[in-house]
Protein backbone atom coordinates (compact mmCIF):
# COMPACT_ATOMS: atom_id res chain seq x y z
CA UNK A 1 0.00 0.00 0.00
CA UNK A 2 0.94 3.25 -0.52
CA UNK A 3 -1.28 5.95 1.24
CA UNK A 4 -4.39 7.47 -0.26
CA UNK A 5 -5.17 10.19 -2.44
CA UNK A 6 -7.40 12.75 -1.52
CA UNK A 7 -10.38 11.85 -2.60
CA UNK A 8 -9.80 8.72 -0.31
CA UNK A 9 -8.84 6.07 -3.38
CA UNK A 10 -6.20 3.52 -2.17
CA UNK A 11 -3.06 4.31 -3.78
CA UNK A 12 -0.57 1.10 -4.56
CA UNK A 13 3.47 0.65 -5.16
CA UNK A 14 4.46 -2.22 -7.05
CA UNK A 15 7.94 -2.68 -6.27
CA UNK A 16 8.61 -4.49 -9.80
CA UNK A 17 8.05 -1.18 -11.80
CA UNK A 18 8.30 1.11 -9.32
CA UNK A 19 5.47 2.49 -10.11
CA UNK A 20 1.95 4.14 -7.55
CA UNK A 21 -1.53 3.01 -9.09
CA UNK A 22 -5.08 2.71 -7.86
CA UNK A 23 -7.81 -0.53 -8.27
CA UNK A 24 -10.58 2.34 -8.98
CA UNK A 25 -11.13 3.57 -12.01
CA UNK A 26 -10.85 7.19 -12.72
CA UNK A 27 -13.96 8.91 -11.66
CA UNK A 28 -15.49 10.80 -15.20
CA UNK A 29 -17.76 13.99 -15.22
CA UNK A 30 -20.54 14.34 -17.61
CA UNK A 31 -20.60 16.72 -20.49
CA UNK A 32 -23.87 19.01 -18.60
CA UNK A 33 -21.67 19.70 -15.88
CA UNK A 34 -17.83 21.12 -17.27
CA UNK A 35 -20.27 22.99 -19.78
CA UNK A 36 -22.04 24.43 -16.57
CA UNK A 37 -19.08 24.96 -14.59
CA UNK A 38 -17.47 26.75 -17.47
CA UNK A 39 -20.80 28.84 -18.34
CA UNK A 40 -20.63 29.63 -14.70
CA UNK A 41 -17.11 31.04 -14.54
CA UNK A 42 -18.06 33.70 -17.30
CA UNK A 43 -21.27 34.61 -16.61
CA UNK A 44 -20.89 34.94 -12.76
CA UNK A 45 -17.40 36.01 -11.86
CA UNK A 46 -16.10 33.30 -9.48
CA UNK A 47 -13.01 32.58 -9.22
CA UNK A 48 -11.25 28.47 -10.10
CA UNK A 49 -11.15 28.22 -5.96
CA UNK A 50 -14.62 29.04 -5.71
CA UNK A 51 -16.17 26.38 -8.29
CA UNK A 52 -13.57 24.35 -6.74
CA UNK A 53 -14.70 24.69 -3.34
CA UNK A 54 -18.67 24.48 -5.05
CA UNK A 55 -18.20 21.43 -6.68
CA UNK A 56 -15.32 19.57 -4.89
CA UNK A 57 -13.26 19.45 -7.97
CA UNK A 58 -9.86 20.34 -8.28
CA UNK A 59 -9.15 23.84 -9.72
CA UNK A 60 -6.39 22.75 -12.14
CA UNK A 61 -8.73 20.69 -13.59
CA UNK A 62 -11.79 23.08 -14.15
CA UNK A 63 -8.89 25.54 -15.45
CA UNK A 64 -8.17 23.15 -18.12
CA UNK A 65 -11.78 22.92 -19.00
CA UNK A 66 -12.08 27.01 -19.50
CA UNK A 67 -8.61 26.64 -21.43
CA UNK A 68 -10.52 23.99 -23.43
CA UNK A 69 -13.58 25.61 -24.29
CA UNK A 70 -12.10 29.14 -24.73
CA UNK A 71 -9.66 27.52 -27.36
CA UNK A 72 -12.82 26.47 -29.50
CA UNK A 73 -15.17 29.70 -29.12
CA UNK A 74 -16.55 31.68 -31.98
CA UNK A 75 -14.75 35.09 -32.64
CA UNK A 76 -16.67 38.17 -33.97
CA UNK A 77 -15.94 37.80 -37.46
CA UNK A 78 -17.52 34.02 -37.13
CA UNK A 79 -20.93 35.27 -35.70
CA UNK A 80 -21.07 38.30 -38.10
CA UNK A 81 -21.15 36.43 -40.57
CA UNK A 82 -23.48 33.64 -39.15
CA UNK A 83 -26.11 36.41 -37.86
CA UNK A 84 -25.59 38.95 -40.02
CA UNK A 85 -26.19 42.04 -37.29
CA UNK A 86 -27.82 45.40 -39.20
CA UNK A 87 -25.74 48.01 -37.46
CA UNK A 88 -25.93 51.42 -37.99
CA UNK A 89 -22.29 52.36 -39.50
CA UNK A 90 -21.45 54.75 -36.66
CA UNK A 91 -18.39 53.28 -35.03
CA UNK A 92 -16.57 54.41 -31.98
CA UNK A 93 -12.64 52.84 -31.26
CA UNK A 94 -10.30 52.50 -29.09
CA UNK A 95 -7.48 50.52 -27.84
CA UNK A 96 -6.80 49.52 -24.15
CA UNK A 97 -3.19 48.70 -23.08
CA UNK A 98 -3.02 44.82 -21.89
CA UNK A 99 -0.15 42.33 -19.86
CA UNK A 100 0.56 38.93 -20.70
CA UNK A 101 3.54 37.42 -19.24
CA UNK A 102 5.48 40.61 -18.32
CA UNK A 103 4.65 41.75 -21.82
CA UNK A 104 2.63 44.38 -23.12
CA UNK A 105 -0.24 44.10 -25.09
CA UNK A 106 -3.30 46.46 -26.99
CA UNK A 107 -6.78 45.50 -27.58
CA UNK A 108 -8.55 47.12 -30.17
CA UNK A 109 -12.17 47.43 -30.17
CA UNK A 110 -14.96 49.12 -32.31
CA UNK A 111 -18.27 49.81 -30.86
CA UNK A 112 -21.74 50.47 -33.37
CA UNK A 113 -24.07 53.47 -32.51
CA UNK A 114 -26.69 50.51 -31.30
CA UNK A 115 -24.27 49.37 -29.00
CA UNK A 116 -23.07 46.50 -30.29
CA UNK A 117 -19.16 44.81 -30.37
CA UNK A 118 -18.40 44.95 -33.92
CA UNK A 119 -15.20 43.55 -33.92
CA UNK A 120 -12.53 42.78 -30.86
CA UNK A 121 -8.65 42.29 -31.82
CA UNK A 122 -5.59 41.37 -29.33
CA UNK A 123 -2.21 42.64 -30.63
CA UNK A 124 1.35 41.57 -29.38
CA UNK A 125 2.67 45.14 -28.88
CA UNK A 126 1.54 48.75 -27.78
CA UNK A 127 -0.93 50.45 -29.78
CA UNK A 128 0.24 51.26 -33.39
CA UNK A 129 -0.82 51.75 -36.75
CA UNK A 130 -0.10 48.51 -38.46
CA UNK A 131 -2.42 46.77 -35.85
CA UNK A 132 -4.90 49.89 -36.31
CA UNK A 133 -4.83 48.46 -39.95
CA UNK A 134 -5.49 45.04 -39.22
CA UNK A 135 -8.32 46.00 -37.60
CA UNK A 136 -10.08 48.21 -40.34
CA UNK A 137 -9.14 45.69 -42.96
CA UNK A 138 -10.68 42.87 -40.96
CA UNK A 139 -13.58 44.88 -40.84
CA UNK A 140 -13.76 45.71 -43.91
CA UNK A 141 -13.08 42.32 -45.67
CA UNK A 142 -14.23 40.08 -43.18
CA UNK A 143 -17.18 41.33 -40.86
CA UNK A 144 -18.40 43.55 -43.65
CA UNK A 145 -18.37 46.97 -42.08
CA UNK A 146 -20.29 49.56 -43.86
CA UNK A 147 -18.56 52.70 -42.46
CA UNK A 148 -20.23 55.89 -42.12
CA UNK A 149 -19.16 57.57 -38.90
CA UNK A 150 -15.75 57.28 -36.72
CA UNK A 151 -15.51 58.31 -33.37
CA UNK A 152 -12.18 58.22 -31.67
CA UNK A 153 -9.95 59.75 -29.02
CA UNK A 154 -8.29 61.99 -31.75
CA UNK A 155 -5.26 59.45 -31.87
CA UNK A 156 -3.78 60.14 -35.78
CA UNK A 157 -2.69 56.28 -36.65
CA UNK A 158 -6.37 55.20 -35.74
CA UNK A 159 -7.58 58.30 -38.78
CA UNK A 160 -4.01 56.90 -40.98
CA UNK A 161 -4.99 53.25 -40.75
CA UNK A 162 -8.78 53.62 -41.48
CA UNK A 163 -8.03 55.64 -44.65
CA UNK A 164 -6.36 53.31 -46.04
CA UNK A 165 -9.53 50.70 -45.74
CA UNK A 166 -12.35 53.42 -46.30
CA UNK A 167 -12.32 56.04 -48.51
CA UNK A 168 -15.30 57.71 -47.74
CA UNK A 169 -16.53 58.20 -43.97
CA UNK A 170 -17.02 61.25 -41.04
CA UNK A 171 -14.10 61.46 -38.73
CA UNK A 172 -14.91 63.02 -35.64
CA UNK A 173 -12.65 63.43 -32.28
CA UNK A 174 -13.55 63.10 -28.86
CA UNK A 175 -14.19 66.20 -27.13
CA UNK A 176 -13.33 64.90 -23.69
CA UNK A 177 -9.88 63.69 -25.03
CA UNK A 178 -9.23 67.06 -26.81
CA UNK A 179 -9.86 68.62 -24.21
CA UNK A 180 -7.05 66.61 -22.58
CA UNK A 181 -4.40 67.20 -25.10
CA UNK A 182 -5.09 70.49 -24.70
CA UNK A 183 -4.25 70.45 -20.82
CA UNK A 184 -1.48 68.68 -21.44
CA UNK A 185 0.12 71.34 -23.75
CA UNK A 186 1.17 73.22 -20.73
CA UNK A 187 0.71 70.76 -17.68
CA UNK A 188 -2.76 72.17 -16.66
CA UNK A 189 -3.19 69.68 -13.79
CA UNK A 190 0.39 70.81 -12.60
CA UNK A 191 -0.75 74.24 -13.10
CA UNK A 192 -3.70 74.41 -11.62
CA UNK A 193 -2.29 73.31 -7.88
CA UNK A 194 0.15 75.63 -7.81
CA UNK A 195 -0.77 79.38 -6.58
CA UNK A 196 2.75 80.69 -8.40
CA UNK A 197 2.03 78.32 -11.38
CA UNK A 198 -1.26 79.67 -11.60
CA UNK A 199 -0.59 83.20 -11.93
CA UNK A 200 2.40 82.60 -14.35
CA UNK A 201 0.18 80.65 -16.64
CA UNK A 202 -3.07 83.34 -15.93
CA UNK A 203 -2.98 83.33 -20.19
CA UNK A 204 -3.02 79.71 -20.76
CA UNK A 205 -5.46 78.84 -18.35
CA UNK A 206 -8.27 81.62 -19.69
CA UNK A 207 -7.40 79.97 -23.19
CA UNK A 208 -8.09 77.08 -21.66
CA UNK A 209 -11.36 77.31 -20.40
CA UNK A 210 -12.40 79.37 -23.46
CA UNK A 211 -11.84 76.64 -25.89
CA UNK A 212 -13.84 74.24 -23.22
CA UNK A 213 -16.35 76.30 -23.17
CA UNK A 214 -15.85 76.28 -27.23
CA UNK A 215 -16.30 73.02 -27.50
CA UNK A 216 -19.97 72.23 -25.54
CA UNK A 217 -21.36 75.39 -27.32
CA UNK A 218 -25.38 74.20 -28.31
CA UNK A 219 -25.46 75.34 -32.00
CA UNK A 220 -22.87 75.36 -34.74
CA UNK A 221 -23.93 79.41 -35.08
CA UNK A 222 -22.88 79.71 -31.40
CA UNK A 223 -19.52 77.74 -31.95
CA UNK A 224 -18.81 80.13 -34.89
CA UNK A 225 -19.12 82.81 -32.56
CA UNK A 226 -17.22 81.66 -30.08
CA UNK A 227 -13.83 80.80 -31.89
CA UNK A 228 -14.14 83.86 -33.59
CA UNK A 229 -13.81 85.30 -30.11
CA UNK A 230 -10.93 82.95 -29.60
CA UNK A 231 -9.34 83.60 -32.16
CA UNK A 232 -9.69 87.97 -32.03
CA UNK A 233 -8.86 88.05 -28.35
CA UNK A 234 -5.85 85.43 -28.53
CA UNK A 235 -4.63 84.68 -32.10
CA UNK A 236 -3.77 88.69 -32.34
CA UNK A 237 -3.00 89.41 -29.27
CA UNK A 238 -1.01 86.31 -27.55
CA UNK A 239 -0.03 84.49 -30.34
CA UNK A 240 3.59 85.23 -29.63
CA UNK A 241 3.13 83.37 -26.57
CA UNK A 242 4.47 79.58 -26.98
CA UNK A 243 2.00 77.81 -24.77
CA UNK A 244 -0.78 79.83 -26.49
CA UNK A 245 0.49 79.09 -30.12
CA UNK A 246 0.51 75.30 -29.31
CA UNK A 247 -2.65 75.26 -27.71
CA UNK A 248 -4.40 77.49 -30.84
CA UNK A 249 -2.35 75.38 -33.89
CA UNK A 250 -4.14 72.24 -31.93
CA UNK A 251 -7.52 73.81 -31.65
CA UNK A 252 -6.94 74.51 -35.71
CA UNK A 253 -5.56 71.27 -36.89
CA UNK A 254 -8.59 69.35 -35.36
CA UNK A 255 -11.54 71.72 -35.62
CA UNK A 256 -13.24 70.03 -38.82
CA UNK A 257 -12.97 66.78 -36.45
CA UNK A 258 -15.26 68.99 -33.75
CA UNK A 259 -17.77 69.77 -35.44
CA UNK A 260 -19.51 66.60 -37.06
CA UNK A 261 -22.06 66.44 -34.50
CA UNK A 262 -23.67 69.64 -35.62
CA UNK A 263 -24.86 68.30 -38.98
CA UNK A 264 -25.69 64.74 -37.60
CA UNK A 265 -27.63 64.36 -33.99
CA UNK A 266 -26.30 60.61 -33.96
CA UNK A 267 -22.77 61.74 -33.99
CA UNK A 268 -21.47 61.41 -30.58
CA UNK A 269 -19.19 63.87 -29.03
CA UNK A 270 -17.39 61.86 -26.44
CA UNK A 271 -16.12 58.27 -26.91
CA UNK A 272 -17.92 57.12 -24.08
CA UNK A 273 -19.77 54.21 -25.94
CA UNK A 274 -16.23 52.13 -25.86
CA UNK A 275 -14.64 53.45 -23.18
CA UNK A 276 -17.90 52.08 -20.92
CA UNK A 277 -17.30 48.26 -22.67
CA UNK A 278 -13.56 48.85 -22.00
CA UNK A 279 -14.59 49.40 -18.67
CA UNK A 280 -16.36 46.06 -18.20
CA UNK A 281 -13.47 43.94 -19.78
CA UNK A 282 -11.22 45.79 -17.03
CA UNK A 283 -13.47 44.61 -14.16
CA UNK A 284 -12.68 40.95 -15.80
CA UNK A 285 -9.09 41.07 -16.28
CA UNK A 286 -8.32 42.58 -12.65
CA UNK A 287 -9.97 39.29 -11.14
CA UNK A 288 -7.01 37.10 -13.52
CA UNK A 289 -3.31 37.11 -12.52
CA UNK A 290 -2.32 37.12 -15.80
CA UNK A 291 -2.19 35.16 -18.97
CA UNK A 292 0.37 32.81 -19.79
CA UNK A 293 0.27 33.78 -23.98
CA UNK A 294 -1.51 35.94 -26.26
CA UNK A 295 -3.13 33.39 -27.53
CA UNK A 296 -5.07 32.56 -24.04
CA UNK A 297 -5.62 35.90 -24.24
CA UNK A 298 -7.38 36.19 -27.44
CA UNK A 299 -9.42 32.61 -26.37
CA UNK A 300 -10.85 34.47 -23.39
CA UNK A 301 -11.79 37.79 -25.20
CA UNK A 302 -13.88 35.76 -27.76
CA UNK A 303 -15.57 34.02 -25.04
CA UNK A 304 -16.31 37.16 -22.73
CA UNK A 305 -17.01 38.85 -25.74
CA UNK A 306 -19.85 36.34 -27.07
CA UNK A 307 -20.96 36.84 -23.35
CA UNK A 308 -21.22 40.56 -23.46
CA UNK A 309 -23.13 40.58 -26.87
CA UNK A 310 -25.71 38.41 -25.05
CA UNK A 311 -26.16 40.16 -21.71
CA UNK A 312 -29.39 42.29 -21.58
CA UNK A 313 -29.07 45.36 -20.33
CA UNK A 314 -30.38 46.22 -17.10
CA UNK A 315 -29.46 49.90 -16.00
CA UNK A 316 -29.39 51.90 -18.75
CA UNK A 317 -30.86 55.66 -17.93
CA UNK A 318 -31.80 59.05 -20.10
CA UNK A 319 -31.70 58.58 -23.54
CA UNK A 320 -30.43 55.13 -23.88
CA UNK A 321 -33.28 53.46 -21.33
CA UNK A 322 -35.12 52.05 -24.55
CA UNK A 323 -31.98 49.23 -24.30
CA UNK A 324 -33.11 47.72 -21.24
CA UNK A 325 -34.47 44.48 -21.66
CA UNK A 326 -32.48 43.73 -24.39
CA UNK A 327 -28.73 42.68 -25.20
CA UNK A 328 -26.14 44.06 -28.19
CA UNK A 329 -27.53 41.93 -30.60
CA UNK A 330 -30.98 42.48 -30.58
CA UNK A 331 -30.57 46.26 -30.63
CA UNK A 332 -28.50 45.24 -34.01
CA UNK A 333 -31.04 43.38 -35.53
CA UNK A 334 -30.73 39.83 -34.31
CA UNK A 335 -33.19 37.68 -32.75
CA UNK A 336 -31.53 36.04 -30.15
CA UNK A 337 -34.89 34.61 -27.93
CA UNK A 338 -33.59 31.13 -28.68
CA UNK A 339 -30.23 31.14 -28.87
CA UNK A 340 -27.85 30.38 -25.54
CA UNK A 341 -24.87 32.38 -25.85
CA UNK A 342 -22.46 29.42 -24.97
CA UNK A 343 -23.98 26.69 -26.84
CA UNK A 344 -23.84 28.65 -29.75
CA UNK A 345 -20.30 30.08 -29.52
CA UNK A 346 -18.86 26.86 -28.80
CA UNK A 347 -17.77 25.44 -32.10
CA UNK A 348 -18.76 21.26 -31.65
Amino acid sequence: MNGKMPRRRQRYFCGNCQKSFSQTPKFTYAQSLISELVKQYYEAKPSYRDLSRKYDIDKKRINGWVQEYSTNFKNTIEVAQELNPEWTGYLTVDGKLIRYRGRKGCMYIGVDNCGDIVHILAGDSHENKSSWSRFFQELKLEIGYRLVVLTSDGNPDILASCLIHYQYFIYAACHYHFLKRVDRSFGYLTVIRNKEKKKQFKLEIKLRHEIHHLLYQKTLSEFVVSYDGIVRGFRQRYYHGYYCSIMLELLRDNLGYLVPHYFDDNIYITSNLVETTIKQYERRLKTIEGFQSLAGFRNYLNVFTMFLRFKKYTDCRGFNKYKNGQNRLQLAGVNTSKIDWFSYGFRQ
